[in-house]
């Protein structure tokens, strides 16, 4: 009985959180108010306020929740790379995000004003996860092609060896944990 409760508490957050993305994507988060996300989660508005203390908090969460999702998605993208130089990773990663938002303009402008990777590299980089694992180091007749007109795809269809995954900023962060 308890596993029932709990899945129709999150799926009316989902709704809730569901609502304000619409609203936010079509009449900006200045203009929405808290009525037209209940009205559009079809919920009261008193519910409202059983799982956010005010709009802000329900941005915050689009934001951490669309930031985790793109990152997750851009980590399995990178994954799959051939590379194991670290200027070609992050390029990718950062082509990844670029198309992303690109291609999904309006998710974008819910953002804008918004956005922050911290939350999200804390906890991407604090669990193991495959995905995030070290990259092995690069052989040496893997040439680093990051920041050339080469890009990391220096022949068609032929990409460097390497395992992927998103080590070298993981290293880099558990090297630097406590010092800023």
């Amino acid at each position: 009985m308890e596993n029932v409760l709990e899945q129709k508490k999150a799926a009316k957050r989902k709704r809730l959180l569901d609502a304000a993305y619409t609203l936010f994507q079509e009449k900006g988060a200045a203009n929405t108010t808290i009525n037209d996300i209940a009205k559009e989660a079809q919920v009261a508005k008193g519910t409202f306020y059983l799982y956010f203390r005010d709009k802000t908090e329900i941005l915050d969460a689009l934001v951490m929740q669309i930031c985790h999702k793109v990152f997750r998605n851009a980590c399995i993208h990178l994954a799959q790379e051939d590379s194991a130089c670290l200027a070609d990773r992050v390029v990718s990663l950062v082509d990844y995000i670029l198309e992303y938002f690109k291609q999904d303009p309006l998710t974008l402008s819910v953002l804008r004003r918004n956005f922050t990777w911290r939350p999200v590299l804390d906890a991407e980089l604090h669990t193991s996860d495959p995905v995030l694992e070290p990259a092995p180091t690069p052989h040496p007749q893997q040439p680093c092609h990051a920041g050339t007109d080469r890009g990391r795809d220096h022949q068609p269809g032929v990409r460097p060896h390497g395992n992927g995954g998103f080590g070298g900023l993981r290293r880099h962060h558990r090297a630097h944990a406590g010092r800023h």
